[in-house]
């Protein structure tokens, strides 16, 4: 949550110009570009965060097809081996 604050102030602070309704539309374009780099440069400084959030993603996956039936009958097997 923090780091969203400073990412905030940071873009605050690289004077992205307001937009209102009286803009021109060269002023809305600049400074729609100025953002979306903004949002670009941010993805690229967070490749591993994307990497943590896409592995806790496929663990969740992973567990929700395991249904019960699946584990009791695995169990089951895991016993008459032993």
């Amino acid at each position: 949550m923090r780091r969203q604050k400073d990412k905030i102030m940071s873009a605050k602070k690289k004077n992205i110009p307001e937009v209102s309704i009286k803009s021109t539309k060269d002023q809305i374009l600049s400074a729609y570009n100025e953002i979306v780099d903004l949002l670009q440069e941010n993805q690229m400084q967070n490749p591993q965060e994307e990497k943590k959030k896409s592995d806790e993603r496929e663990v969740i996956q992973k567990s929700s097809q395991a249904s019960l039936e699946g584990i009791v009958s695995h169990l089951a097997n895991l016993k008459i081996t032993l």
